[in-house]
């Protein structure tokens, strides 16, 4: 960061050069949201460390085996990555400078459409409906936007930690709040990403204290008493994403 001082000590003129990380967190989460609110039945989001820990990324696997798409990739410690199948981990397309452009920006849209071309998505006309996974990426979206600014620092990890052969594994110590989400590890899907059912969980946690932990596949939220919120329920009714939000998480705003 670059700070200019002038002779005038009434003047002071400060250049960040990149946003806090605080902001990174809710713009990865607002364009992964988005992208899987326009395609619902194609992504599914996890959290990957590729690089020997290097990068930290919100990741979109494209589970249409017949398209020529693998993944985009969102790292919150550089840039976006579109990486197509038989490229060998090399990504076909670089957005370099993401995060300084999607905050100085009024509305994502634009970027968001171009990263989907980008990616060789079919533009779309029309939203479709909601799904559970589409709500609960929104519900925690909603949350990092809202906290963006607050003196303490939130964040959203998976419950998988995905190394690429480094020291990862499920993340016990984040289950171990939530005994609901524990008891739902058992339950295997027929989609869990690598036959894991880790990788359906998400965890907001406030500095490193787990908070709120939420199945996207089947919209489900849980908080650290015990309380059950079905995000997607509550989504039919109201067809506003704030109320949702306010009945799993009201008390953890700030």
């Amino acid at each position: 960061m670059n700070a200019d001082f002038s002779k005038n000590d009434d003047e002071f003129c400060f250049a960040p050069t990149e946003p806090s990380q605080q902001i990174i967190e809710a713009a990865s989460w607002r364009l992964a949201a988005e992208l899987v609110r326009r395609y619902p039945a194609r992504f599914t989001v996890i959290e990957m460390h590729p690089g020997g820990g290097q990068y930290d990324c919100l990741t979109l696997l494209d589970q249409d085996e017949a398209s020529g798409l693998e993944r985009i990739d969102l790292n919150r410690a550089g840039s976006a990555f579109v990486c197509r199948r038989g490229h060998q981990g090399r990504a076909a397309w670089v957005w370099r400078g993401c995060w300084p452009e999607m905050v100085a920006t009024g509305d994502p849209r634009d970027l968001l459409d171009r990263l989907c071309e980008r990616a060789g998505l079919m533009p779309v006309t029309r939203i479709p409906r909601a799904t559970p996974a589409v709500v609960a990426y929104r519900v925690i979206s909603a949350f990092l936007a809202h906290a963006m600014f607050g003196r303490v620092g939130w964040e959203c990890r998976n419950g998988y930690l995905d190394s690429s052969g480094m020291s990862g594994g499920r993340r016990d110590e984040l289950f171990e709040h939530f005994p609901m989400a524990r008891q739902r590890l058992a339950v295997r899907q027929a989609d869990d990403v690598l036959g894991i059912a880790a990788y359906r969980f998400w965890f907001l946690k406030r500095k490193d204290q787990p908070l709120l932990a939420i199945e996207a596949k089947n919209g489900i939220a849980w908080d650290t008493s015990g309380h059950e919120t079905d995000l997607f329920a509550k989504y039919r009714i109201h067809r506003r994403i704030w109320p949702v939000v306010w009945t799993a998480a009201g008390r953890l705003l700030p």
